[in-house]
C-alpha cells in the first residue's frame, strides 16, 4: 500500500505527462477544444475508477498504452456523438461500453505516436530552463515542422536563432520522447523511427 502523499504525487506526475498526449489525441478525432477537454477528464476520470482492473501483459494490444487510447477513443467518440445529436447528424457507433481494447490501427498509433511529442515537449519545458517563447519556437519548428523564415518572422528572431533553439533543446526533447514512449507502452522502434523523422 502507498503512502497517502506518494499516491497523489504519481497521479499529479501521469497527469502532468500524458494529458497533453491525451489532448492532442482527441483533438486528432476531430474534437472541438471545449469537447477535447471533457474527452480528456472522463478518460481520465474512468482510468481513475478501473485502473484496479488493469492486468499488465507484454502483448502489444494488451499494453498500458493501447488501455490508455482505448479509454480516450471512447470518451473521445461519446463527445462526438453528443456534438453529432446538437447537430443533428447520425454517427455510426462502435462497441462502447464494452471493456475489451479497440483495435488501433496504424493512424491511431501514428496518432499517438504524434501526441506524445505535445507531452515530451511539456516535460522538456519543465526540464530546461527555456522561455515560453523558446519552447513556442520549438514547437513550431519541430513538431509542426513549419519552414524556419515562417517561424522566425512570427516569432521575431532571425533563422539562425531557430536552427539554434532547435539544435539546443533536440536531443533532451529526443529523451523525453522516447522515455515517455517507453513508459507508455508504445511501439519502441516506431517511436524511435518517428523522433528520427523530425
Amino acid at each position: 500500500m502507498r503512502a497517502p502523499g506518494k499516491e497523489q504525487a504519481a497521479w499529479d506526475a501521469f497527469f502532468e505527462r500524458y494529458t497533453p498526449a491525451l489532448r492532442s489525441y482527441c483533438a486528432g478525432i476531430g474534437l472541438h477544444a471545449a469537447e477535447v477537454d471533457d474527452a480528456v477528464q472522463d478518460a481520465l476520470i474512468l482510468l481513475a475508477r478501473l485502473i484496479g482492473d488493469f492486468h499488465y501483459d507484454p502483448a502489444p494490444e494488451r499494453r498500458f498504452r493501447n488501455y490508455l487510447i482505448t479509454l480516450a477513443h471512447r470518451c473521445a467518440l461519446k463527445q462526438l456523438r453528443r456534438a453529432a445529436r446538437k447537430r443533428n447528424v447520425a454517427l455510426t457507433e462502435d462497441h462502447h461500453g464494452s471493456r475489451a481494447p479497440i483495435h488501433l490501427g496504424a493512424a491511431d498509433s501514428r496518432r499517438w505516436l504524434r501526441a506524445l511529442g505535445e507531452s515530451a515537449l511539456c516535460l522538456l519545458a519543465t526540464e530546461v530552463r527555456a522561455t515560453p517563447r523558446t519552447i513556442e519556437i520549438f514547437r513550431a519548428s519541430v513538431l509542426e515542422a513549419r519552414p524556419i523564415p515562417e517561424v522566425a518572422e512570427e516569432h521575431q528572431v532571425s533563422a539562425d536563432e531557430v536552427y539554434r533553439v532547435r539544435s539546443r533543446y533536440f536531443s533532451r526533447f529526443k529523451d523525453c520522447y522516447l522515455r515517455l514512449a517507453q513508459n507508455s507502452g508504445a511501439d519502441f522502434e516506431a517511436a524511435a523511427d518517428y523522433v528520427r523523422e523530425l
